[in-house]
């Protein structure tokens, strides 16, 4: 089954308006919206949430809210466990999506170092959040790297995975789609869900 899953952006009011309107069962909410632009640092933005007692409360919905941790590689970079899990347990999501990194076409050992990262990384945010479900982003540039990384995280009892086809798509080449689309089946033969 396939469905609309809207990203609701806290830095523009209509969108918010457009979720009052709507109410979708499940939205998506992006960290870098409560940050500070070009660090890890909350903004005025995220204390008003925390404030009116959680991303629930502060939009008004009780639907599943998804914190996403997808952001640029200069802004991953300056996140480490305790930073996510003190923006997760402040605004108090459903699901968070577990850390994010940087793996790129043909980039092999990056890719893997990084993957080794986000799944460490991951197993220790995992331990900081218990109130929040992690839903597995699933990274690497190879069929090997895609099946390595999803088995990792099921085996932290991950069950349900996000695969961020962006790059694929932006990048346009019939290459980068076909491949996007093959690791994202990769995925889904394994998962319980996949966003």
């Amino acid at each position: 089954m396939t469905i609309f899953i809207p990203i609701i952006d806290l830095t523009y009011k209509g969108s918010i308006n457009l979720l009052k309107k709507r109410k979708p069962p499940i939205i998506v909410v992006r960290l870098r919206d409560v940050t500070l632009k070009n660090n890890c640092k909350p903004n005025k933005k995220f204390y008003e949430i925390v404030e009116s007692g959680g991303i629930h409360a502060y939009l008004d919905y009780d639907g599943i809210i998804i914190i996403s941790t997808i952001m640029p590689d200069e802004q991953i970079k300056l996140f480490n466990p305790k930073i996510y899990a003190y923006f997760i347990n402040a605004l108090k999501p459903t699901h968070y999506i577990t850390v994010d990194g940087w793996t790129y076409h043909k980039q092999f050992n990056e890719s893997m170092r990084e993957i080794i990262r986000t799944s460490r990384e991951t197993k220790e945010l995992i331990k900081l959040c218990p109130e929040s479900r992690p839903l597995g982003l699933v990274k690497g540039c190879t069929e090997l790297q895609i099946e390595a990384h999803s088995s990792w995280l099921m085996a932290m009892g991950i069950k349900d995975f996000i695969f961020h086809i962006g790059d694929y798509n932006r990048n346009g080449s019939p290459h980068h789609m076909k491949s996007g689309k093959y690791f994202a089946q990769i995925i889904k033969k394994k998962a319980r869900s996949l966003f």
